[in-house]
């Protein structure tokens, strides 16, 4: 069979919109507690957001990138019910509308709804479950440089309980990936991720988790396979220091003979350091794979990431934070786009400022500025942009 129209489409949507990085992270959780207005039973929250962004390249693009006006509006709600013993029920909802001044194929409407419940005992112990969904063309948390269109569904269930200074825990999750684009492949991954976690005293506390997927594509069984995880981790905290380290080893076999796996390192490290009251100073290191469904490339990519963070607070109403990321991705011995002899790696980099003045308990105003760029050495996927925000937030206190 000929690909060669099909391999010269994938290289043009390529440059623009690589395999998703990470999952978005659940919205307003029931964890969230201080954000939550008790009213007896039930405990509520709510929001809106209005943003105005000025942005350099909303598209992303190396060469003549486009200049856009943007108007955001986002509503959010959730409330939850609590029971003894850190039990639980939750739901969530976040709408993120997105109109643009110029490039009206753009605009979006995007959700993300959670669900989640959790229902403890200090005999039996605890049973927990969660469904979190979202429908967006947002580009936060992935690599697309694009705005891809995707559906992701994520369940997650577990069952654990407390034994002294020991904590097993047993963990399921089902994600389910969908992607609006030609080139992408939908596919599913199955999980069990037993863990553990011991404390050994009131400041320090051990973990031990392992984790198997099972990676499932519809339409392309060559690209099922499987992946295994475990590591070893600490953590230490104090009333002004938090440090935590994990590390271990993957190994992901896929079930075509042309798609190669991998064998290696993983691992991660955090510290945050509180030098007084005002000022925050934040550090991590992350290494991890991530699953690449593009229908021609390496089945997976390899990334470290580093950040680093800065948070200030001038007064009670006033405060400011600034972030850096900066990533080293690297795909798979595959090709990671059609013409590319070499191994594709590309090292984006954000660097953001973000001011915040809260004018009332309940109403507060922010002004950001953000750097995004991308190094690659395919010509194509690299960038460069500046975002600049300046939005107002009520919410109930």
């Amino acid at each position: 069979m000929n690909h060669a129209p099909r391999a010269a489409a994938a290289a043009a949507l390529l440059a623009l919109a690589n395999a998703p990085r990470a999952r978005a992270e659940e919205p307003l959780s029931p964890w969230s507690a201080p954000r939550y207005h008790d009213a007896g039973l039930l405990q509520y929250y709510a929001s809106l957001e209005t943003l105005y962004q000025w942005d350099s390249n909303a598209r992303l693009l190396g060469a003549q990138p486009r200049t856009d006006h943007v108007a955001v509006l986002r509503p959010a709600a959730a409330g939850r019910i609590t029971g003894p013993e850190d039990s639980f029920l939750a739901t969530s909802y976040l709408l993120d509308a997105q109109k643009f001044l110029h490039d009206e194929a753009l605009d979006a409407l995007n959700h993300q709804w959670f669900a989640g419940a959790r229902l403890a005992s200090q005999r039996w112990g605890y049973v927990q479950a969660s469904n979190f969904y979202v429908n967006t063309n947002d580009r936060a948390g992935t690599v697309f440089a694009d705005r891809i269109r995707r559906e992701d569904d994520t369940v997650k269930a577990a069952i654990g309980k407390e034994l002294g200074s020991l904590t097993p825990e047993l963990g399921y999750e089902f994600f389910k990936g969908r992607y609006r684009a030609p080139i992408f492949l939908h596919y599913t991954v199955s999980s069990l991720a037993p863990r553990a976690t011991w404390k050994a005293d009131e400041n320090n506390e051990g973990l031990l988790d392992a984790r198997w997927d099972h990676v499932t594509y519809p339409d392309a069984t060559v690209r099922d396979g499987n992946a295994y995880e475990a590591r070893f981790g600490w953590s230490h905290r104090r009333e002004r220091l938090a440090l935590s380290a994990a590390a271990g080893a993957h190994r992901r076999v896929y079930r075509g003979g042309g798609v190669n796996g991998y064998f290696g390192p993983v691992g991660e490290a955090r510290a945050r350091w509180t030098p007084e009251d005002r000022t925050t100073l934040s550090a991590g290191y992350a290494m991890t794979l991530h699953e690449a469904p593009v229908e021609f490339p390496s089945a997976y990519y390899r990334e470290q990431q580093i950040t680093a963070a800065v948070a200030y607070r001038a007064t009670e109403r006033l405060s400011a934070q600034l972030s850096q990321i900066v990533s080293i991705q690297k795909y798979g011995n595959n090709s990671a786009a059609p013409g590319l002899a070499a191994q594709r790696r590309d090292v984006p980099i954000s660097t953001d400022l973000t001011g915040n003045l809260r004018l009332r308990e309940s109403i507060t105003t922010f002004a950001g500025l953000r750097r995004d760029e991308r190094f690659s050495n395919l010509s194509a996927a690299r960038y460069h942009g500046w975002v600049a925000t300046l939005g107002c937030k009520i919410e109930t206190r």
